[in-house]
């Protein structure tokens, strides 16, 4: 778990609601070590996606009395954008203006560069706050919620839009093994990757590029355990990159196999897989091969990720009992090797922002520090 909160904050604007400038100070709540410190992924992530000009913010990491962090579920990213969005409503209600007119007055446009120097040469989070805007009737529904609230002393109702733009960090150093072996005796093909299928579907992935770059059914391969032997420095599963690292390797990988095939294939063309396989290995043909994938780039965020979500609550001011009513979610996955696990994915994330925000107590003793919510009887 990662806390960190706001203070001593200042923040420039026109009376139209864009922003000039943000100077703040974050402090994070580190435990008794500074150990797994998201604080430098919640300052990357602190301008979401709104373009600020001037900037200046202070980190604080604070030695407390409760245990140490430790990194799991987008650390420090979710704080970091919560922090934005926080600073964007207190602007709206300052102003008088509508939080929407000011998120979409300051998103981010193409070629505009972030505080920490990723330019942003693709980036279309204004158009897919549009399109959203219009497929999830917006406009209509507030009014509906408006008047619903009018009609409604105990119950209310509110609509949130919200962007979000997620840099995938893999410029540096995120080595990922790929081995792939093709057996002569059925032309089935095995692979060994250095990612962690965790439920993500990258073995699904792996195999749909291996089988889509072979040109073979996808029966005919299997995903098999990694072991170190195999990949001996493969760098941890997560930050978003583990999948589409595997399915290049995959790619590169196959494509060198391709090369050595295709004399063979040249000679045979009418072969079948299975024949054309036994006949590369009756001429000596390796069947095996390897793929480190390292990519560098010339910064070191390869790209952005952009998003735009909007969601119908119902709240019981009495109780605080809350109903989702309606979630609408929009996101550019590029070209998708899979759409049912993208969506998958996508459904899952928001599910798992509902947890971080809404059902998740941690309570400590204060005077030892200890957990009290410690296990999943008290979690919640």
């Amino acid at each position: 778990m990662f806390c960190c909160r706001l203070c001593l904050l200042q923040i420039g604007c026109t009376e139209d609601g864009i922003l000039n400038g943000i100077e703040a100070t974050v402090y994070n709540n580190c435990g008794w070590c500074n150990n797994d410190n998201a604080l430098g992924m919640a300052l990357d992530h602190i301008d979401n996606a709104y373009y600020v000009p001037n900037w200046l913010v202070t980190p604080k990491a604070c030695k407390t009395n409760i245990a140490a962090n430790t990194a799991t579920r987008s650390p420090g990213t979710c704080p970091g954008i919560f922090i934005m969005e926080g600073m964007i409503d207190q602007v709206a209600r300052t102003l008088g203006l509508d939080p929407d007119t000011v998120r979409r007055a300051n998103l981010y446009k193409k070629d505009q560069v972030t505080p920490i120097d990723i330019p942003l040469t693709y980036c279309n989070i204004s158009t897919l706050w549009d399109d959203l805007y219009s497929s999830a009737e917006v406009e209509s529904r507030k009014a509906a919620a408006a008047k619903f609230n009018e009609e409604n002393r105990w119950r209310k109702r509110g609509l949130s839009v919200v962007p979000v733009r997620f840099w995938m960090e893999w410029g540096w150093a995120v080595p990922y093994t790929v081995h792939i072996n093709i057996y002569a005796a059925d032309g089935t093909v095995a692979i060994c990757h250095g990612g962690v299928e965790v439920g993500q579907g990258i073995n699904t992935k792996v195999a749909q590029v291996a089988a889509k770059t072979l040109g073979i059914p996808l029966d005919t391969i299997s995903v098999k355990p990694s072991n170190t032997l195999i990949g001996p420095n493969d760098i941890t599963t997560g930050g978003s990159i583990t999948s589409e690292l595997c399915c290049l390797g995959t790619l590169r990988a196959c494509n060198e196999l391709n090369e050595r095939i295709s004399p063979v294939r040249a000679a045979n063309p009418k072969a079948t897989w299975k024949e054309l396989v036994a006949a590369c290995n009756d001429q000596g043909v390796n069947l095996s091969v390897e793929n480190f994938v390292e990519e560098k780039t010339d910064y070191q965020y390869s790209y952005n990720a952009y998003g735009v979500g909007c969601t119908e609550v119902e709240i019981d001011v009495l109780t605080g009992e809350l109903q989702i009513l309606r979630v609408d979610i929009l996101y550019d996955c590029g070209d998708s090797i899979n759409p049912d696990i993208d969506v998958g994915q996508v459904e899952g994330a928001f599910t798992m922002g509902l947890g971080y925000w809404l059902t998740e107590k941690l309570i400590f003793d204060q005077d030892s520090g200890q957990l009290l919510t410690h296990n999943t009887w008290v979690y919640h």
